[in-house]
């Protein structure tokens, strides 16, 4: 079961809170799944998992803008591939094409690498450039 783990923290509070609410949301789909639930309940919890990623990714790219993180347009992309992946994924499922349990390896694998990975690295720019800030403040 997916946990959390002080290594998905970034550093800031607005992209930690939202972290906190997408593993949740992961974690109910591991919870269902292992209980046996229907297809029709896991893709319920999919769509919510798509509709909240989507959310996430736009509020986390209003901070790279605001803060003018050198990469953004990396991390956008891959921001595209991975809803590109879920919505593969799920439609797999769907089909029949990957199981379930398939789809909660993908999600798990997404939520660690790109959190502690790839969004500690927006983190790490934000709190580098508030410390320069706090530097170069007079007084």
């Amino acid at each position: 079961m997916l946990l959390w783990d002080h290594n998905y923290d970034v550093g800031i509070e607005r992209i930690d809170a939202q972290h906190h609410i997408f593993l949740n949301v992961i974690a109910e789909f591991q919870d269902v799944r292992q209980q046996g639930a229907t297809l029709e309940k896991l893709e319920g919890i999919l769509h919510e998992v798509a509709l909240y990623a989507r959310y996430h990714f736009c509020s986390e790219e209003n901070v790279m803008r605001e803060c003018r993180f050198p990469c953004i347009t990396e991390h956008k992309n891959m921001h595209y591939q991975l809803l590109d992946e879920m919505n593969s994924r799920m439609l797999g499922m769907r089909e029949g094409l990957c199981t379930p349990k398939d789809v909660e390896d993908f999600l798990v694998h997404w939520f660690v690498h790109h959190t502690a990975e790839e969004d500690r690295k927006i983190g790490e720019f934000i709190l580098a450039a508030r410390r320069v800030a706090i530097e170069e403040s007079p007084g």
